[in-house]
């Protein structure tokens, strides 16, 4: 694997360029955005998977279990982890077990994720489709079915990306090497911590009326904007890829 003290110094460089440290959102992003970089850098589908050293890498997560949570699992799938959720002391986490500079990489591509969930949902919620919205019950369904797509648009970006980095060509043969990998790292996992542990659920595609198609549209638009990897940029859907 490749040097672990270099991965983490370039990403606390760039989780260092933040909003709240002065830069302004266009720089933030632009700053996630370099985690592509770091993947093909590092040629992270090429880790030694059944390598001794493994490591942790926790993401606190804000609120209650929502739409977004599903997407973790894929984000660990994309960096060659597993993940899974958990809760201490009533702070509730992500948690990625893998090689050491899969994880770093992991925990980046997870504040990709969650940072422009953020960006994009506060955008929405400044629009006129969703300003229209009166009734409290009606503005949480379209936040809801907002975070579904984004979610689902996202995962499947993700697993197309790491499809393409993959040596298998037919859906099935990827699902299945992804699903043996998650299982060995879930089994080192509970022999390393003493546990029984759960990976966190995928994706399930939204579902709903025509009414919150504005609020899914948006979010669908808005996560095909972000920028994971040149490749996946743009990219149309695989069937079966998510299910």
């Amino acid at each position: 694997m490749a040097d672990i003290a270099s991965i983490r110094a370039k990403i606390a460089a760039l989780r260092a360029k933040t909003v709240g440290n002065g830069c302004t959102e266009a720089e933030a992003m632009a700053a996630a955005e370099k985690a592509a970089d770091l993947l093909a850098e590092y040629g992270l589908a090429s880790a030694d998977l059944d390598a001794p050293e493994h490591d942790t890498a926790h993401q606190d997560l804000a609120g209650r279990r929502g739409p977004l949570d599903a997407l973790w699992g894929a984000v660990a799938a994309y960096c060659d982890c597993t993940c899974w959720l958990s809760r201490d002391e009533g702070v509730r986490r992500a948690v990625y077990f893998g090689a050491p500079g899969a994880v770093e990489i992991a925990a980046y591509v997870h504040e990709i994720m969650a940072r422009a969930y953020e960006t994009g949902l506060a955008g929405y919620k400044a629009s006129p489709e969703y300003q229209r919205r009166r009734k409290a019950a009606t503005r949480a369904a379209a936040r809801k079915a907002w975070g579904e797509a984004y979610a689902e648009v996202m995962a499947q970006r993700l697993m197309l990306g790491l499809w393409r980095r993959s040596a298998e060509r037919s859906v099935e043969a990827f699902k299945a090497s992804l699903s043996d990998r998650d299982e060995r790292l879930k089994r080192s996992a509970e022999t390393r911590f003493g546990c029984r542990l759960d990976t966190a659920r995928g994706i399930k595609p939204a579902k709903g009326g025509r009414r919150l198609d504005g609020a899914r549209a948006d979010a669908a638009g808005h996560a095909r904007s972000v920028q994971i990897e040149a490749g996946v940029t743009g990219a149309a859907p695989v069937r079966g890829l998510l299910s």
